[in-house]
């Protein structure tokens, strides 16, 4: 039985984290909760036994942008990324993590957080016993929307006070609700 324990990591260490754990055979969540913070994630040792560990990151602390090229993407181009967006970027760009979404013919989508919120999350989960093989910012783990004749169409979803965007395949944002509000009265 292939199963996957899937945990939304949060922000900040005393934050609620939501987890689930999801069965391919039966198609379905077996197991689902929420624990009080970062000191609680030992706690999900046991269901994480035997099983697959993907983190969900905040999509308010990571960033997806998309960045035209030049030629191919080879590790010429990936060492030269950071600086390519490093305008636009109101940090230094040696402390972020760069992380390739997707290409599609001359774009590429990048994924970038700030390395000591990494290092944060992974101590986190190091003190917990846990060990992910794969982190995913959140708005990614919606579905994809889908290609309708009549223009573009998002996928969303409201979590607390933020709300969740899906455009793609490898776009995906988040904003908080009050800011969304704000914007929609200005329109």
């Amino acid at each position: 039985m292939a199963e996957k324990i899937i945990i939304r990591l949060a922000s900040r260490a005393a934050e609620k984290m939501q987890w689930l754990v999801w069965s391919d055979s039966e198609n379905e969540i077996i197991a689902s909760g929420e624990i009080a913070g970062a000191s609680s994630l030992e706690t999900l040792a046991e269901h994480a036994k035997n099983r697959t560990l993907i983190c969900l990151l905040p999509s308010v602390d990571v960033t997806i942008k998309t960045v035209e090229i030049q030629g191919s993407y080879n590790r010429q181009m990936k060492q030269a990324l950071p600086y390519l967006l490093e305008e636009d970027l109101a940090v230094d760009v040696d402390g972020l993590h760069f992380t390739l979404i997707a290409k599609q013919a001359n774009l590429i989508h990048v994924a970038l957080c700030d390395k000591n919120r990494i290092k944060k999350w992974l101590g986190w989960l190091n003190d917990a016993g846990l060990n992910a093989v794969q982190f995913i910012p959140e708005a990614l783990a919606l579905p994809v929307p889908e290609k309708r004749e009549e223009g573009e169409h998002w996928q969303a979803v409201q979590l607390g006070e933020q709300w969740l965007f899906r455009e793609s395949d490898a776009l995906a944002w988040s904003c908080d609700a009050d800011l969304l509000e704000l914007c929609y009265k200005v329109r």
